[in-house]
C-alpha cells in the first residue's frame, strides 16, 4: 500500500504556505523596532496617502469628533472624562486605518468602533493616563505656588520671582507629562489590534516611543509647524491635518510594533 501524504515525509505540506503567511501577517513583534530619524517625516507622508483614500469621510469624522469634545468640555465635571474616552475614539480610528490599508472603505462607524470592541481596556488606559496627568499637573501647580510663597516670605521680589518660577515649573510639568504621552500614544492601536491589556499596552507604547525618540522629535517639529498653518484659516485646516495625524499615528504603530 502506498503511503499517504500524511505519512510521507517528502510530501508537500497540506496547508499552503501562503495561508500561514497570511495568518502571521500583522503579528506583534517581540520587541519594538528602532527606526531611522527620517521615518518621523515619512509617517506624515504615508498618513497623507491614507487620508486621500477617503477625504470626505475623514473630514466628517474629525468634525463630529471635534463637536463631541467641545460640547463635553463645556459641561462641568464631564470635561474631565474627555481625556478618559479619547483612547476609545482613537482605537476605533486605528481600526479604520487598518481597513483602509487593506483596501476596505473608511466608514463613520469606525469613530465609535472602540465602544463596541475592547471598550473596557481602552477606557482603563485613558483613565490611567487622565489620572496620572491630573496628579502631575496638580503637584506641579502646588509646588509652584509653594516656591513662590517661600520666595515672598524670605523677602524676594514677587514681580521678579514669579515669571522664573512659573517657567521652571511649567518645564518640570511638561517633562513629567512627556512619558505619559509616550505611554498613551500607541496604546489604543495595541489594544484593538492585539488585544493587549491596558497596562501592557501603555508599557509597550512607552518602550516603542523611547526607542524611537529621534523619529518622534522630527515628527513633532513638523506637525507643530503644520498645526500653526492649519489653525490660520479659522482652524479649517484641522479637517485635513487631524486625519493625517491619526493616520500617521497608525503608520508609526505598524512600523514599530508589527512584523
Amino acid at each position: 500500500m502506498e503511503p499517504t501524504s500524511s505519512s510521507n515525509p517528502f510530501s508537500a505540506p497540506a496547508a499552503r504556505v501562503s495561508d500561514y503567511a497570511a495568518e502571521e501577517e500583522g503579528a506583534l513583534l517581540s520587541e519594538p523596532e528602532r527606526l531611522d530619524a527620517g521615518r518621523g517625516f515619512a509617517w506624515i507622508g504615508e498618513g497623507w496617502a491614507l487620508y486621500r483614500e477617503a477625504p470626505g469621510m475623514w473630514a466628517g469624522i474629525i468634525l463630529v469628533l471635534g463637536i463631541i469634545f467641545i460640547v463635553m468640555s463645556m459641561i462641568p465635571l464631564v470635561n474631565f472624562v474627555v481625556s478618559m474616552i479619547m483612547p476609545v475614539f482613537v482605537g476605533g480610528l486605528m481600526l479604520g486605518c487598518h481597513d483602509l490599508e487593506r483596501g476596505e472603505p473608511l466608514e463613520f462607524r469606525h469613530l465609535f468602533a472602540g465602544f463596541q470592541e475592547h471598550f473596557g481596556k481602552l477606557f482603563v488606559a485613558g483613565l490611567i493616563y487622565a489620572v496620572s496627568a491630573f496628579v502631575v499637573m496638580f503637584l506641579s501647580a502646588f509646588a509652584m505656588m509653594g516656591t513662590m510663597g517661600m520666595s515672598v516670605m524670605t523677602g524676594g521680589n514677587p514681580g521678579a520671582v514669579a515669571p522664573l518660577t512659573i517657567l521652571l515649573w511649567v518645564a518640570v510639568m511638561m517633562a513629567l507629562l512627556v512619558p505619559l504621552l509616550m505611554a498613551i500614544w500607541f496604546a489604543p492601536a495595541l489594544i484593538v489590534r492585539h488585544d493587549l491589556g491596558a497596562i501592557e499596552a501603555l508599557t509597550l507604547s512607552f518602550k516603542g516611543c523611547l526607542r524611537n525618540m529621534l523619529p518622534f522629535l522630527l515628527y513633532g517639529v513638523v506637525t507643530l509647524v503644520l498645526a500653526f498653518v492649519a489653525t490660520i484659516p479659522l482652524g479649517l485646516g484641522w479637517l485635513v491635518l487631524g486625519p493625517v495625524m491619526v493616520a500617521a499615528q497608525y503608520v508609526g504603530y505598524r512600523e514599530i510594533f508589527v512584523g
